[in-house]
């Protein structure tokens, strides 16, 4: 699911996105398949390829074959495709297996939550909370690995950043009237069922219960049973509206995994039932600090309830955020390059300006003359006192951008960019170049604030910097400089 979650928020940054996999879960299939994903689904083991493994990841044997023939299975599923970026998430894989699908240039990016095991990647991301990660993962990370660790980066779908947004909640102390019960996956334990009975007992009158359950949960058919035969219980199969769920909840009943950070992100109090392994120690330090309760048995369960609708339940910290917009411009900034201009760069942008919308926003009545546009640029590129670049995207040439007006005494400088190549406008990629205009002015050229002028009827560009930090200056007497006073405004942001 957070796959999914990553891959829908690429898509729509103009990523083709699609999922390598071996499940033949039809309950998994058919979530893909509903988000628009195309999908490769690597062939069952044969005799020879079923190996119970004698060394790596303590959880090897979830990979159902040994690496090697997965590894192989999937760099032939590949072959044909140019890849820039493998994502996986998966315990049963290591350093060894990522070796060996870092082939044609492809960057490896890691979701990982346990820490046990050493990667050879370009990006990890851990929404962990305990205190000892980043010591961890830097032992098992090469050393230019980027490595994104705490719950600001959770991988949060856009309901729940969209909910939370438009609600604006801010929860309080409270006796809890709306339950909500999630365990996710199969269920195999009858977690669900087991807590519904106890629920039952113990609750007051007035209560309501949701309860959320997954199509692949084992037990669907009697939960659903149970809810109908007492109609304080709500069941949703397969349900797309669990932020709206949990945020007219109060409490929540359920396992640990991806839905833990969704909860606490919504402010929900929760008890929570270890169901793996691998859920223990994370869960322990994330009780620890006040996110969660935790229980074990049933026993432990009825009591904590009956405490919980005596005494009450105050929000967990709000100390999740959403990780995905940031972690999705760090994947398409590896593929983004400021290069110095060569000659076929000044050709190829000679060519974007013969189109009149982008020299409109350039407020450029005219297309240039071959002579004045090569000497511009001759000038441009020799002249030491400003930098300009070529903005390379997949090692094509998209615009162009620079810095001027280098004002050490004021720590100002101007900077500029634009897409030449229109269809790659609303990807995201200007948001990635604006970032590394400002780290070389405030890095490299110890400048605290940034100025910048834009077209009144360029909108899109307008509303892309003001969403982006910057402000109309209270000084616009350098638009005298312009053709069009009247349709330019200078913009400031202090870095």
């Amino acid at each position: 699911m957070r796959c999914l979650t990553l891959a829908v928020h690429l898509q729509k940054k103009g990523a083709q996105c699609f999922f390598v996999i071996r499940s033949e879960s039809e309950e998994i299939l058919s979530i893909i398949r509903s988000k628009g994903f195309l999908f490769y689904q690597l062939r069952s083991p044969n005799n020879e390829e079923i190996c119970a493994p004698s060394s790596g990841p303590e959880h090897a044997h979830w990979l159902g074959v040994g690496w090697k023939v997965d590894a192989a299975q999937m760099n032939a599923a590949l072959k044909d495709l140019k890849i820039d970026w493998v994502i996986v998430d998966h315990y049963g894989l290591d350093i060894n297996w990522e070796r060996s699908l870092r082939v044609n240039g492809r960057l490896l990016m890691v979701i990982d939550d346990l820490a046990d095991r050493h990667h050879d990647c370009d990006l990890l991301i851990d929404p962990g909370v305990e205190p000892d990660l980043c010591e961890k993962y830097q032992k098992l990370t090469n050393n230019d690995s980027l490595r994104l660790i705490g719950p600001k980066y959770a991988l949060l779908r856009d309901e729940f950043i969209n909910l939370k947004n438009s609600q604006n909640l801010k929860r309080k102390f409270c006796i809890p009237k709306n339950i909500v019960v999630m365990f996710g996956g199969g269920d195999s334990d009858q977690s669900t069922l087991e807590s519904l009975n106890i629920i039952l007992k113990v609750m007051p009158v007035d209560t309501k219960v949701d309860v959320i359950i997954s199509l692949a949960n084992v037990n669907k058919t009697a939960i659903v049973n149970f809810c109908n035969l007492n109609r304080a219980f709500t069941p949703h199969v397969a349900s797309s509206e669990v932020a709206a769920i949990l945020a007219r909840a109060d409490f929540a009943i359920g396992s640990g995994g991806g839905a833990t950070y969704e909860r606490v992100y919504m402010g929900l109090p929760a008890l929570l039932k270890v169901v793996a392994k691998n859920q223990l120690k994370p869960l322990r330090y994330m009780e620890k600090i006040g996110l969660i309760s935790l229980y074990e048995t049933k026993e432990e369960l009825r009591l904590e309830l009956i405490k919980v609708f005596h005494e009450g339940v105050n929000p967990p910290p709000d100390i999740v955020q959403d990780g995905v917009s940031v972690i999705c411009r760090l994947i398409l900034d590896k593929l983004v390059q400021l290069n110095v201009p060569v000659p076929l760069d000044v050709r190829r942008t000679y060519q974007w300006l013969q189109n009149a919308t982008l020299r409109n926003q350039f407020l450029m009545s005219a297309r240039p003359l071959r002579i004045g546009h090569f000497n511009y640029w001759r000038n441009l590129i020799s002249d030491c006192e400003q930098k300009v670049f070529s903005i390379y995207f997949k090692n094509q040439h998209i615009g162009n951008a620079g810095i001027k007006n280098i004002n050490i005494k004021k720590a100002q400088s101007e900077l500029w960019l634009y897409m030449g190549k229109t269809i790659f406008q609303g990807m995201g990629l200007g948001k990635v170049v604006l970032t590394a205009l400002e780290k070389i002015i405030h890095e490299e050229l110890c400048c605290s604030k940034v100025i910048l002028h834009v077209s009144k009827n360029n909108t899109s560009a307008y509303n892309f910097y003001i969403h982006n930090g910057y402000a109309i200056s209270a000084d616009q007497s350098e638009i005298s400089k312009f053709n069009s006073t009247d349709q330019v405004v200078c913009m400031e942001k202090l870095l």
